[in-house]
C-alpha cells in the first residue's frame, strides 16, 4: 500500500532543471515538448520563458506518476468467503491546505483506488481491530436515512427504486428512515452494527440527526448512550455521506489562540474524521457543495458498483472513482466524493 504524505512549504525553491531548460533554444523546447506528448495547439504561439514553464510542469507531472507508479504497493487481504483478492492502492495524508484539493481527480489517480487519512495509525487501526485482517462489509446489513428534513423530493425519487432492489433479496435486513428525522436509538444501532453500511443523502454530513459529540461519544465506554450488552463499543460501520461539503474539512484555529506567546494551529476536522475517530473504518464524503440530481446519480451507481457488481471484487474506494463518470458534471461534482479510511470490501454473500 503506498503512502504518500503532502506538506505545503513557504520558502522559494529554485528547480535546477529549469536553469538547464533556459540553455535551450526555442525550437528544442518545442521538440521536447512534442516528446512528451503536447499537443502542438498548446504551445505554437508560446514565447521562450512560457514554453519553459510548460515544459517543466509537464516534466514534473510525469515525476509524479512515475513516483507513483513505482511507490505503489498491493493491498493483499486474507481469504473471504474462501476468495483472496488484491487491489493497488494510494494512500494520502495531506496538510491544512493540500486537503482541500480533489488530487483523486488528476489523471494519475483517476482510475484509482485512493483514500485519505489524518495520519498513519488511521490505517493501521482498523486492521489491529479486526484480528489483523481488512475490514468488510456485510452487503445484508445496511442502515439508510434519506432526505431527513423532507426537502429533496427527487432524492427521494432516485434513490427509493435502487433501496428497493437491493433491500428486496432474500435475507438483506435493510431498514431506513425516508422523510423524517431518525432516533438517537435508530442511529446508535445503524453505526454499532459489526461489518454493516450506514447511508446517509440529506443536506451536510448528518450532524442534525447525530452530532459530532454525539459519533465521537459512541467510543467512549462511559458514555450516556443506553447500549445492549452484545453492542461493541465505537462506530462498527461504514458510513456513506452523500451530503453538500460532508466531506470537508475546516481548521478550528487561525493561530490568534495562544500558549506562552506561540500561536496555535489545529489539523484541519470534520464530520469525517469524527467517523475515523469513533472507529469507522471508511468513510465517503463530498470536498464541496453538490447539485441533488448529479449527486443522487452518483450514489445510485456507487452502490450499483459496490453491492451489485460482485464479480469485480472491488473495494469501495475504487468504486468510489468508478462512479464519478456518472455525474453529468464529471469535475465540479464527480471529483467531489473523496474516501476516508483504508479500502473496505463487500463480503460475497
Amino acid at each position: 500500500m503506498e503512502t504518500v504524505s503532502v506538506s505545503s512549504c513557504s520558502e522559494e525553491y529554485v528547480n535546477p532543471a529549469e536553469i538547464t531548460l533556459k540553455k535551450l533554444t526555442v525550437v528544442q523546447l518545442k521538440h521536447e515538448l512534442e516528446k512528451s506528448g503536447v499537443a502542438k495547439k498548446t504551445y505554437g504561439r508560446l514565447r521562450k520563458a512560457q514554453l519553459i514553464d510548460l515544459l517543466s510542469l509537464e516534466r514534473q507531472n510525469n515525476t509524479i506518476e512515475n513516483n507513483v507508479k513505482h511507490a505503489e504497493g498491493r493491498y493483499d487481504t486474507q481469504l473471504i468467503s474462501g476468495q483472496a483478492f488484491s487491489e493497488k492502492c494510494t494512500i494520502l495524508i495531506l496538510d491544512e491546505k493540500f486537503q482541500q484539493f480533489p488530487w483523486e481527480g488528476l489523471s494519475f489517480l483517476r482510475e484509482r483506488a485512493v483514500c485519505r487519512v489524518p495520519s498513519l495509525p488511521f490505517v493501521v487501526a482498523p486492521l489491529l481491530g479486526n484480528n489483523a485482517t481488512p475490514p468488510v462489509v456485510d452487503p445484508r446489513k445496511l442502515s439508510y436515512v434519506v432526505d431527513c428534513e423532507s426537502n429533496l423530493s427527487g432524492t427521494k425519487e432516485t434513490l427509493q427504486p435502487i433501496i428497493n432492489s437491493f433491500s428486496s433479496r432474500p435475507n438483506w435486513d435493510w431498514n431506513g428512515i425516508v422523510g423524517s428525522f431518525p432516533s438517537q436509538e435508530f442511529l446508535i444501532k445503524a453505526l454499532t452494527r459489526e461489518n454493516s453500511l450506514f447511508l446517509y443523502c440529506g443536506h451536510g454530513g448528518g450532524e442534525r440527526c447525530f452530532s459530532r459529540s454525539q459519533i465521537e461519544g459512541l467510543f467512549n465506554p462511559n458514555n450516556s448512550f443506553e447500549t445492549s450488552e452484545n453492542t461493541k463499543i465505537g462506530c462498527q460501520s461504514t458510513v456513506i455521506l452523500m451530503g453538500c461539503s460532508s466531506g470537508k474539512l475546516l481548521c478550528s484555529s487561525d493561530g490568534k489562540e495562544k500558549i506562552g506567546g506561540a500561536p496555535l494551529f489545529y489539523e484541519p476536522d470534520g464530520i469525517a474524521t469524527s467517523y475515523l475517530a469513533s472507529g469507522s473504518a471508511c468513510v465517503i464524503g463530498n470536498l464541496w457543495d453538490v447539485t441533488d440530481k448529479d449527486i443522487d446519480r452518483y450514489c445510485v451507481r456507487l452502490l450499483q458498483l459496490f453491492l451489485g457488481e460482485k464479480s469485480s471484487n472491488k473495494s469501495l474506494a475504487h468504486c468510489v472513482a468508478d462512479a464519478r463518470g456518472a455525474c453529468k458534471m464529471r469535475y465540479i461534482v464527480g471529483c467531489a466524493p473523496v474516501c476516508y479510511g483504508v479500502p473496505v470490501r463487500c463480503m460475497d454473500v
